[in-house]
């Protein structure tokens, strides 16, 4: 996926500010991150776990970035197998309940198929921890948002990082916006200055492989639905 670069980039820069609150630094999750917060955020990544729900070219590219850091990595996807160099754990999205209640930071990267819309609700934002990060950069459709406002609202979770929401742009009157701990950015994590040089790098390779009779690249699963 030609922007699995740049959101990997938000969630990373988020999931930095959010250790440095996680051991009491009072940097907020908006704020510039100095070279102090980082240090001081990676010397407890190693006691952290990070669960990707969806490991696909987003979630890859996260894992690529934090695990070398020290932060232990797992992951959901539909049938429990994945590249098991990049995760210390992958689980089938029947056991998402039990991987939630161990997980730091919840980042959803899934794909949007009707299987997949509302799979975070309510039960799900119980079973993370009080202290617990959630960020969504795959399609608002997959999180239950009256859900996610109240577990915001009632500190069930520490906070929550949004790119996407159920409405887009979104409302000036959702209670998302009078939360403080939400970040949110209006739909725009794939943007870079690099992504119409990778979107153009794409489709020529992508002819060089049609024309030379190879597989093609970021092919749809018209079956799975992404």
């Amino acid at each position: 996926m030609v922007n699995s670069l740049s959101r990997s980039g938000l969630v990373v820069g988020v999931w930095l500010a959010a250790l440095a609150l996680i051991i009491g630094g009072s940097v907020a999750l908006g704020a510039t991150l100095t070279t102090s917060v980082v240090l001081l955020a990676l010397g407890v990544a190693p006691v952290c776990v990070m669960l990707l729900i969806g490991f696909g070219a987003i979630g890859h590219a996260v894992a690529k970035i934090v695990r070398p850091l020290g932060m232990r990595v797992w992951a959901v996807t539909r049938s429990g197998e994945g590249d098991h160099e990049l995760a210390d754990k992958i689980v089938p999205v029947a056991q998402l309940h039990e991987a939630l209640p161990q997980a730091d930071f919840v980042i959803l990267a899934a794909p949007e198929t009707p299987e997949t819309r509302r799979m975070i609700g309510a039960p799900e934002f119980a079973r993370m921890k009080s202290w617990a990060y959630f960020m969504n950069v795959s399609r608002g459709a997959l999180v239950d948002e009256p859900a996610l406002i109240a577990a915001l609202e009632h500190r069930t979770i520490a906070g929550a990082a949004l790119d996407v929401a159920s409405q887009e742009p979104l409302p000036s009157d959702s209670p998302l916006w009078k939360l403080e701990n939400v970040f949110i950015t209006p739909h725009m994590s794939a943007v870079s200055d690099q992504l119409w040089t990778r979107q153009t790098d794409l489709v020529l390779t992508n002819l060089e492989r049609w024309f030379s009779g190879e597989e093609l690249l970021n092919r749809v699963d018209l079956v799975r639905g992404y």
